[in-house]
């Protein structure tokens, strides 16, 4: 398939429909610019969108997403979805409970949950010293563009926990929550350091090769993936 989207949106995109066949109905908590959207629409699937922030739901309806603009779960519909889709907006939200008791209310029967995120407890050493020698690589392969936040986050495993560690809930938590409520089928541990890569440089052929390198340096053990995932019914 022919796609414009950046290689973060195609990880995420490819994992929703390893999952939910295209055709499916989805809502997306938390669609931010409305790239991974997008893409799902153009790979058939019915969308909706909810988004708090109204600029980003801007951008989101410049991409042609439907998107409401309101905050999870206070949001209600009276439609029931084949999917509900948490990417990467799970920990933010104080009501983690209520967030998926309401997941729960708009699945159909059958219906899966989808929750990609991420374990930024588990950073350890080696992890952030990963992070760090790559963006080095990326500054001096020019393309660059200095992020303080990424910067800051990639200086050392104090640094990093001290930009995680403010009203964020842990990945044990999140399972925990998923598990009291569903019935959990897998949890993937997958890259998420690239993320932050991509917040410093758009070269999407490096990217997507400082993914794949990500995830043989986790399989190896040399680092911790800290990117979770979790399917649940």
């Amino acid at each position: 398939m022919n796609s414009t989207a950046d290689t973060a949106t195609l990880h995420t995109a490819d994992f929703v429909s390893k999952y939910l066949r295209s055709g499916s109905r989805v809502i997306e908590v938390g669609a931010g610019d409305g790239r991974l959207a997008a893409e799902l629409r153009v790979r058939g699937y019915g969308i909706t969108a909810v988004e708090a922030d109204a600029t980003s739901a801007s951008e989101a309806r410049r991409r042609h997403v439907p998107v409401v603009i309101a905050n999870w779960p206070q949001f209600e519909t009276r439609v029931r979805f084949d999917g509900v889709l948490f990417t990467r907006s799970l920990h933010h939200i104080p009501q983690l409970g209520a967030a998926l008791d309401a997941a729960r209310r708009d699945l159909e029967p059958g219906g899966v949950l989808l929750v990609e995120d991420f374990a930024y407890e588990r950073a350890d050493e080696k992890t952030i010293g990963w992070l760090s020698a790559r963006l080095d690589e990326a500054r001096r392969r020019g393309r660059f563009h200095e992020d303080r936040e990424v910067t800051r986050a990639a200086g050392s495993v104090a640094s990093w926990h001290a930009s995680h560690d403010h009203d964020l809930h842990e990945a044990a938590t999140m399972q925990r929550e998923i598990e009291s409520r569903f019935t959990l089928r897998a949890r993937i541990d997958v890259p998420y350091l690239y993320r932050y890569l991509g917040r410093c440089t758009e070269d999407q052929t490096w990217l997507r090769q400082r993914l794949r390198s990500e995830e043989t340096a986790g399989r190896r053990g040399e680092i911790v993936l800290i990117g979770r995932r979790y399917v649940a019914a």
